[in-house]
């Protein structure tokens, strides 16, 4: 059993059910609840009783984000069976039944009546085969770290917002594109395919009017206010900047990336000789990451001011919406009907309705660089954010936080790769 927990669930973590406006909840629970159902039975369906296949998107991946899920129903079995019990949902309760297992706590958000809601997760996943016999590198959280501020930073950067402000400009003044409004069949879509995406467009609209959506202003300042940099824009806003988190934070990946190359030189210069003890890691630069760590933790505290745990929540809520959304009006915008997955089809709306241009192949591709930066940097931060400072020991050989950077090395060399190749560089950092 493993005797050293490395991440703390910190009692500060914001989950959806804080949010205490009820408009607010009930409008995003009804979308997201949507959203999750086309996911589930149309775009990426999952086979019954499994967990999503690792075919499936990043945003839908509970080891890479804080991703949205459908939270189960109450489990029922036969109470005169005596073999392992066989699970059914609440409308198929009867007399000879007994509840074997309540959904948890993160599916209810109504204290009065206790109504489901979907489900935000992040589960970590360890990367060392064998996992490490002595340290405990497991952590799931339903609530906001600051990965998901920069989650939702690079998925702006991708023109996801973009995209969602122009299907709502066209679809509520300019009707450039035939975006129905209608709630049924419709001689141009298959029977497979209901014309239901109007509903959602509906929703995002609505939310619009009445000023709960995910606006450009309350973005701007939470990048300001926690990350420290902004995005191109015309408002003209300022507040107070985090401005020492990302250098902080890049200073941490260029002392990782150092220790990484002398630790695998060090493996190289052992591999030609049999008798060589186990390569030994620098003490030096193991202290420097530790000490660069303690600083940036510091830098997390602005995501408890004002509104950024809840513009984080509803921006990253309005992510989802947008990238279904944009999946059921592919045909209705001109985008090919072989583009079915989300690297096709994202980059595809990118160019139909913000660069405004015929569909492009490029070196890179939009949707993946972004969506690299964003799962790469969620997890290193959201570790970071709760990792033990206590537990990181220090020393030559077998330290806890020699381990725990053995287990982020892919997560770091992703990271760095993934930000080298955007195709906007710092002038997109305002």
């Amino acid at each position: 059993m493993p005797n050293v927990t490395l991440f703390k669930q910190e009692s500060n973590i914001f989950k959806w059910k804080d949010i205490e406006t009820f408009l607010i909840r009930s409008q995003y629970n009804e979308m997201l609840d949507f959203v999750m159902k086309e996911y589930d039975t149309i775009q990426y369906p999952v086979p019954a009783g499994e967990n999503r296949p690792a075919g499936q998107p990043s945003f839908l991946n509970r080891n890479n984000c804080l991703t949205i899920e459908p939270c189960p129903t109450a489990i029922y079995a036969q109470t005169n069976q005596t073999s392992s019990p066989v699970g059914k949902k609440t409308s198929e309760k009867d007399e000879n039944s007994a509840i074997i297992n309540n959904p948890p706590d993160e599916c209810f958000i109504d204290r009065p009546d206790r109504s489901f809601i979907p489900k935000f997760v992040y589960e970590r996943k360890t990367f060392l085969e064998p996992p490490p016999s002595n340290l405990d590198l497991t952590f799931i959280t339903n609530g906001i770290t600051g990965g998901a501020v920069i989650w939702l930073y690079y998925y702006e950067r991708m023109g996801i917002f973009k995209i969602l402000g122009a299907l709502l400009d066209d679809y509520n003044y300019r009707g450039k594109y035939t975006i129905s409004g209608r709630r049924e069949y419709t001689s141009t879509i298959p029977p497979e395919r209901l014309n239901t995406y109007s509903i959602l467009m509906d929703m995002i609209s609505t939310l619009h009017r009445i000023g709960i959506s995910s606006n450009l202003r309350d973005r701007i300042c939470l990048y300001q206010r926690f990350l420290g940099v902004s995005i191109e824009n015309n408002l003209g806003i300022e507040s107070e900047r985090n401005t020492g988190f990302m250098n902080t934070f890049n200073r941490l990946i260029d002392y990782s990336l150092e220790y990484y190359k002398a630790k695998q030189l060090a493996q190289a210069i052992q591999a030609q000789s049999a008798t060589s003890p186990q390569p030994r890691s620098s003490v030096a630069t193991q202290t420097s990451i530790r000490d660069t760590i303690t600083v940036l933790k510091q830098h997390f505290e602005p995501l408890q001011y004002g509104r950024n745990q809840i513009n984080t929540f509803i921006g990253i809520a309005t992510v989802h919406a947008t990238l279904c959304l944009v999946n059921m009006l592919r045909a209705e915008i001109g985008i090919p009907a072989q583009y079915q997955k989300p690297e096709e089809f994202i980059p595809a709306a990118y160019d139909i309705l913000v660069a405004k241009r015929s569909l492009t192949l490029n070196e890179t591709n939009r949707f993946i660089i972004y969506d690299n930066c964003a799962s790469y940097g969620y997890r290193l931060l959201t570790d970071i954010e709760t990792i033990k400072l206590p537990e990181l020991t220090t020393i030559a050989t077998g330290s806890t936080l020699d381990t725990w950077l053995n287990d982020i090395e892919g997560l770091i060399e992703g990271y760095r790769n993934a930000y080298s190749a955007l195709p906007e560089k710092v002038e997109a950092i305002v």
